[in-house]
């Protein structure tokens, strides 16, 4: 994810098991749909937002103030960024998340934070136990509520605070067209 100053995002992906599209698939899809434009030059894999972004995603509230295009104070703004696929699924979770639940009794996960290290590392590994019901699961099947997730690719909408926006359908199952299945999204806070 990118390393910029922006308080949060809006991170979309395939679920973790499934295989990611091609990046040059899911790039070109984009900008067929005008959901990213121009490249960053100083941001790689960052993207403006395009055209039709605005009708792709809802921002909720009376008056939410985003900045669209790069102020020429150079402070941050909303963008796209596309980060490597990866092997594994890797857990992206920030200040925001909150204890996650068991998939199979809805039990929180407490003390979560301190395995934070290792799951990030064996997302895929069943080393979560639940001391209610004694299931064990891997960190990308707890039931994370949007705060956190898991993912092989991660597609990040820059300066979006938590609750702040949501994907429309359309985009979502434009995503799903690809071939790697459902699309999730959730929120991401920076530590």
């Amino acid at each position: 994810m990118s390393d910029s100053k922006q308080t949060g995002s809006l991170v979309l992906s395939p679920a973790p098991a499934a295989t990611p599209p091609a990046r040059e698939t899911l790039l070109s899809y984009l900008a067929e749909v005008a959901f990213i434009g121009a490249a960053l030059d100083d941001d790689p894999g960052g993207f403006l937002i395009g055209e039709r972004f605005l009708q792709m995603i809802t921002f909720m509230g009376c008056s939410p103030h985003i900045e669209l295009a790069p102020p020429a104070n150079g402070g941050s703004f909303c963008h796209v960024r596309l980060g490597a696929s990866t092997a594994h699924p890797v857990l992206l979770a920030g200040r925001n998340a909150q204890p996650p639940r068991c998939p199979r009794c809805r039990g929180r996960i407490d003390g979560w934070r301190d395995a934070l290290d290792a799951w990030r590392e064996q997302t895929d590994a069943p080393i979560v136990h639940c001391i209610r019901c004694g299931t064990r699961s891997r960190p990308m099947d707890l039931d994370w509520r949007r705060q956190a997730g898991c993912g092989r690719l991660l597609l990040e909408v820059t300066d979006v605070f938590p609750g702040e926006a949501v994907p429309v359908s359309a985009l979502l199952r434009g995503l799903e067209g690809l071939g790697a299945g459902p699309w999730r999204y959730f929120y991401f806070l920076r530590v």
